[in-house]
């Protein structure tokens, strides 16, 4: 493949998040990326699982690839780990332990490796879709909530997931020989397709109601330097020491080489989005500490920082913010925003 195809390839698929981006800027409030998220997740992604391991029978060689591809997530886990020590905040230390790993959930690897390897790579692709999914739903979740949440609790969430229940059910099918009707497998496919498309568009529309200004930038270039560098060279490392088929080889390194698919989850908790909107908060539990009250709040836009004044819409009395915490089980963390 030229430079110029190997452009035009990357150029055609990338053109969706264009479309996003442009749709959120021309539609503004009318368009939802929220909508798109739920019927990706909860209808068209099971759809392209299923699918995806429908497109050839399972083989060792498709075992082999999910194990690699998970070791090299693990190592990528551990070594992300520990840069933790690095950043004061337990927020930063929580997104540099995961974010840079957990990126790649496939919403560009599995077009990409149809493009440069054709149908054939759709079932490894596919896989490692799945085993990245695992990876972020479990670890990231746990980290992501600085441990709040138990990776127990993480798995329980996991297997609400319908992609979860498609991939098993694929995995059946495929292994006991039940082939669905072709009429099926074309629908799977469309529906395979729009997975694909709607992911890159929720992009998309995420990049244009982000602001670039609120960047976290030490945070920002150590996980892009994560996903970008070491993971590449984690993988290299791995496949070099495992001397995998060519082919499989080549796939896991597209997987781990693809930066972009990372910021689906990486920029949501990197990036403040509507951060200069007015305050909406809501106030639902009141408690009477030693030195005051302390009111739990859960905000649903802008920002709230230490110091500021605030107005009841239901009393239209102001108050003023003189401390604010993170509340951790029983500990609490200082905050100023």
């Amino acid at each position: 493949m030229s430079v110029l195809e190997l452009a035009l390839v990357l150029l055609s698929i990338h053109a969706f998040v264009i479309v996003g981006f442009f749709s959120k800027q021309l539609f503004a409030d009318r368009v939802h990326a929220q909508s798109f998220v739920l019927l990706s997740i909860y209808f068209f992604q099971p759809m392209l699982v299923f699918w995806g391991f429908m497109v050839r029978p399972l083989s060792w060689d498709l075992l082999q690839v999910g194990s690699v591809f998970l070791a090299v997530l693990v190592l990528g886990g551990l070594f992300s780990f520990c840069l933790r020590p690095f950043f004061g905040q337990r927020k930063d230390k929580s997104i540099v332990s995961i974010a840079g790993v957990t990126g790649n959930t496939g919403n560009v690897g599995i077009p990409l490796g149809i493009a440069f390897f054709g149908l054939d790579s759709v079932p490894y692709t596919s896989l490692m879709n799945v085993t990245a999914a695992l990876f972020v739903f479990i670890a990231g979740t746990y980290f992501y909530s600085r441990g709040t949440y138990s990776v127990l609790d993480s798995v329980k969430n996991v297997v609400k997931l319908p992609f979860i229940w498609a991939t098993l059910l694929a995995v059946a099918c495929n292994y006991f020989e039940i082939r669905p009707h072709d009429s099926v497998l074309s629908l799977l496919e469309m529906g395979a397709y729009t997975a694909m498309v709607f992911q890159l568009i929720i992009f998309g529309m995420f990049l244009s109601s982000s602001k670039r200004v609120h960047f976290i930038q030490p945070l920002v270039f150590v996980v892009s330097g994560i996903k970008i560098i070491a993971m590449p060279l984690i993988a290299v490392i791995v496949l070099w020491v495992l001397k995998l088929d060519p082919f499989l080889s080549a796939l896991i390194c597209l997987q781990s080489l693809v930066p972009m698919a990372n910021n689906n989850i990486n920029l949501a908790a990197l990036l403040k989005c509507d951060p200069d909107k007015d305050l909406v908060a809501m106030a639902f539990k009141l408690t009477e500490e030693q030195f005051g009250q302390l009111t739990y709040t859960r905000i649903y836009q802008g920002r709230l920082r230490k110091g500021d004044q605030v107005v009841n819409s239901r009393t239209g009395r102001k108050l003023r913010v003189g401390r604010m915490v993170r509340m951790h089980s029983n500990d609490r963390e200082n905050i100023d925003v």
